[in-house]
């Protein structure tokens, strides 16, 4: 083994100083020279002299290479198989084919200009249509059923006001209108069961004392037949309105309706209940009856009882009857 890598070292040694023996005596022979210099002599001869120059170089080269690759492989194939093979494949390697590149469409299309395909319109989708929420059912109204109790103020004239009253509002229902001409208080009283309790109400309105005045009953009377009226149509479970009596044409019963209407009043808030003043929009400034509002100085007019159906209605309508 000692003797076979001496060999190998000595053989490497010589195969360099060789080498460079045949490049030196390439460049130093005469003819080389002299046939520079005779293409020397001209633009045309420098051209072809540069040209042979460089090809000569190049040959010597090529030569040297090939020569020192013999020299050495074939030192190292003598001397060991896997010196050969270090060698084979340090020389006579084959290149890898270059990498194939896939071209990039978009780039190739800019490169030639070719119109890339559309992107495609999108299409409008149609909104969906909203489904209309559920109407609430609305409740029906209540309608309040009523009844008027009096004498012939109430049940007069043909279109009295209580069913002028029961015209303003659709909740309003006149079911009986016991208003009864001459009846005084007592009277009233005496049929409330069948004129009033009998038809089972929701509202009951009262008016009386005018025929009371007159007969000469005194006002604690009329207030006592007011109040047992009111109380027992509340024991029923029926909502009282007291009304005061109304203006006359006479000037000496200003000051007995004044009275009475004052103690009527006073029955109202005493028993919680809500009085309607309709003395007020029918009389003049001096207490006595407007003449526009009265038939015959005591009764109600058309016009009269209309303004009496529109001062009740505005007096209940904000407390819900």
């Amino acid at each position: 083994m000692a003797h076979t890598r001496a060999h190998t070292d000595a053989g490497r040694r010589m195969a360099h100083p060789r080498w460079h023996a045949r490049m030196a005596s390439l460049f130093r022979t005469a003819d080389l020279r002299s046939a520079t210099a005779r293409l020397a002599g001209g633009p045309k001869r420098r051209e072809i002299t540069v040209v042979l120059t460089l090809l000569l170089v190049a040959c010597v080269l090529s030569a040297a290479g090939f020569t020192a690759g013999n020299g050495t492989g074939g030192a190292a194939a003598s001397s060991s198989p896997a010196a050969a093979a270090r060698m084979s494949t340090g020389n006579d390697r084959t290149p890898a084919p270059p990498p194939t590149l896939t071209p990039d469409p978009a780039l190739l299309a800019l490169q030639y200009s070719v119109p890339m395909a559309p992107e495609p319109t999108p299409v409008p989708t149609a909104s969906p249509v909203p489904t209309p929420a559920p109407k609430k059912s609305t409740a029906p109204l209540r309608v309040y059923r009523f009844v008027a109790l009096g004498d012939s103020l109430t049940a007069w004239p043909a279109d009295p006001w209580p069913s002028r009253l029961d015209a303003v509002d659709p909740q309003l229902k006149l079911i009986r209108n016991a208003g009864v001409p001459g009846n005084v208080t007592a009277q009233m009283r005496a049929r409330l069961s069948s004129d009033v309790l009998a038809y089972k109400p929701d509202v009951l309105f009262v008016m009386g004392g005018t025929n009371d005045i007159a007969q000469g009953y005194s006002q604690a009377t009329i207030v006592a037949n007011l109040r047992a009226i009111i109380s027992t149509a509340q024991a029923h479970g029926i909502h009282v309105f007291l009304l005061t009596i109304p203006p006359d044409s006479y000037p000496g019963m200003v000051s007995r309706i004044s009275a009475l209407n004052s103690a009527i009043v006073s029955l109202g808030n005493s028993l919680e209940v809500r009085v309607t003043n309709i003395t007020r929009p029918l009389a003049s400034s001096a207490g006595t009856y407007q003449a526009r509002y009265t038939s015959d100085g005591l009764h109600f007019s058309a016009l009269g009882a209309q303004v009496v159906a529109n001062t009740i209605y505005a007096r209940i309508k904000p407390v819900g009857y």
